[in-house]
C-alpha cells in the first residue's frame, strides 16, 4: 500500500457498475466558466482534496476550458441550496479513448450519494464522446476514497508517489559538497537567459 498522501493511479471501464441514484436537496448542474464557479470550485477542493496541487481561480478559468474541451457537459457541480458540495470535471484532453476525473465531495456530505450520482452523469457523457475508460487519482489520506472507488468498479492500475521539498530549508550538507565539487570541476551551471547572453550565436 502506498504511503498515506500518495496518490493511487485506477481505471474503470465505461459501461460498468451503473447507478442511478437520487439525492434529496441536491441540485447538480454544469460548471460555468465564471470567476464564481471556479472559486467554489477551488473552495471545495480545498477541503475534499487538501493535498491536490490547485491554481487559483483566475488560473483555472484559463486551464479547465481546455481541460474539458468537447466533453463540457461532464464538467458537473453538486449544490446544497447555494453552496457548492461536490464537483466532477471530465476530460479528454490528453487521450480521447481514455477519459481523466477530477472532483471530490466535501467532507460533511460524503456517503449521501453525490458522488455516485456525480459519476454517473460524468459516464453517461464520457460514453457519448467515445471514452472507453475513466481514469482518476485519489489519496490515501483520504479514507473515504477506496472504499468509493472499489465499490463503483474503479481498478487500481499503479501507485504513484507524492513528495514535496520545502524549498525555505537550507541544502542537505550532502548537496553542498556536491555543489563545491562541480564548481570546482570548472562546470558552471546558468539558466537560458544567462546562456544567451553567453552564447550569443546560440539557436533554440
Amino acid at each position: 500500500m502506498a504511503p498515506s498522501g500518495s496518490p493511487a493511479a485506477i481505471e474503470r471501464t465505461s459501461g460498468e457498475n451503473e447507478m442511478s441514484i437520487c439525492v434529496p436537496g441536491i441540485t447538480i448542474r454544469n460548471w460555468r466558466p465564471c470567476l464564481e464557479d471556479a472559486a467554489a470550485f477551488v473552495q471545495l477542493m480545498e477541503v475534499a482534496q487538501p493535498r491536490h496541487p490547485l491554481p487559483s481561480p483566475e488560473e483555472l478559468l484559463i486551464s479547465f476550458p481546455k481541460m474539458i474541451a468537447g466533453c463540457e457537459e461532464g464538467a458537473l457541480l453538486a449544490l446544497a441550496a447555494d453552496r457548492v458540495v461536490g464537483a466532477l470535471f471530465l476530460s479528454t484532453f490528453q487521450r480521447k479513448d481514455v477519459g481523466r476525473l477530477i472532483g471530490g465531495v466535501h467532507p460533511d456530505m460524503r456517503r449521501l450519494g453525490i458522488g455516485s450520482i456525480l459519476l454517473e452523469r460524468v459516464t453517461q457523457v464520457a460514453r457519448e464522446v467515445g471514452c472507453e475508460a475513466l481514469r482518476v487519482r485519489w489519496y490515501l489520506s483520504n479514507p473515504d476514497s477506496e472504499p468509493f472507488m472499489n465499490s463503483a468498479g474503479f481498478v487500481e492500475q499503479d501507485k504513484v508517489f507524492w513528495s514535496q521539498l520545502d524549498l525555505g530549508e537550507p541544502l542537505k550538507p550532502w548537496a553542498v559538497d556536491k555543489q563545491a565539487k562541480v564548481a570546482r570541476s570548472g562546470i558552471r551551471i546558468v539558466t537560458g537567459r544567462e546562456y544567451e547572453s553567453i552564447r550569443p550565436d546560440w539557436d533554440r
